[in-house]
């Protein structure tokens, strides 16, 4: 697809930035690409509890905070 082509394409590392609203406050995670490659060849969907096992966003005021030193490939 367009996503997977231009991460090749350019040599970066691709995340999917997903965030669930709903109880008290929002959670957000990032997944790695790869990951995400992984659950599309063998499901429809990814679990919230996959997500959970991620990288967690830290909210803000106004939206999310990066976390610092993100894993290296």
């Amino acid at each position: 697809d367009n996503i997977s082509g231009f991460i090749s394409y350019t040599g970066r590392r691709g995340f999917l930035a997903a965030e669930f609203r709903g109880g008290q406050k929002n959670e957000a995670y990032l997944m790695p690409w790869e990951l995400v490659l992984e659950y599309f060849d063998s499901a429809a969907s990814i679990p919230i509890e996959a997500f959970r096992e991620c990288i967690v966003l830290e909210r803000i005021p106004g939206g999310y905070r990066l976390p610092a030193g993100l894993p290296e490939e």
